[in-house]
């Protein structure tokens, strides 16, 4: 939400978990919210959402997203924004079939290890424990 530029060197080969949604969708922020305070600082991992509706995923709808599922800026979860064609070439690398306005009830979680390499998809219910996700990323830094 702070409108830079982001990398994933940034995350300096530390694993981390892709998930596609949009700020429309609660059940599924309310989830990452309890993920990313599971993760807290701990160097457990970081959470890269990447809007999967770059018509309402502004800046703004982020920055109001995070502060009702209670997410910190500037901790273990990013959301990254832009126009569908910025954002096309990240869709198409991780499988997604974007754009989207859907909220589905269960949400793919790509894990990636520090070295880069996809490790495998998680299936996460909003309803469900945020160590379904927190799990499997604690357990790739410890590898």
């Amino acid at each position: 939400a702070t409108g830079r530029r982001f990398d994933s060197g940034e995350l300096d080969g530390a694993p981390f978990a892709v998930v596609f949604t949009s700020t429309r969708c609660e059940a599924i922020g309310a989830y990452l919210g309890r993920v990313a305070r599971d993760l807290g600082g701990k160097g457990d991992g970081d959470v890269l959402v990447i809007s999967a509706d770059p018509r309402r995923d502004t800046p703004g709808a982020v920055r109001g997203w995070l502060a009702r599922n209670h997410i910190p800026a500037g901790g273990p979860l990013r959301f990254l924004v832009g126009e569908e064609d910025e954002l096309s070439g990240l869709w198409s690398a991780w499988g997604f079939n974007g754009p989207s306005a859907e909220c589905p009830a269960i949400t793919t979680a790509h894990l990636v290890a520090g070295s880069g390499v996809n490790t495998g998809i998680v299936f996460l219910e909003a309803s469900g424990s945020a160590l379904a996700l927190a799990g499997p990323l604690t357990a790739l830094v410890n590898r």
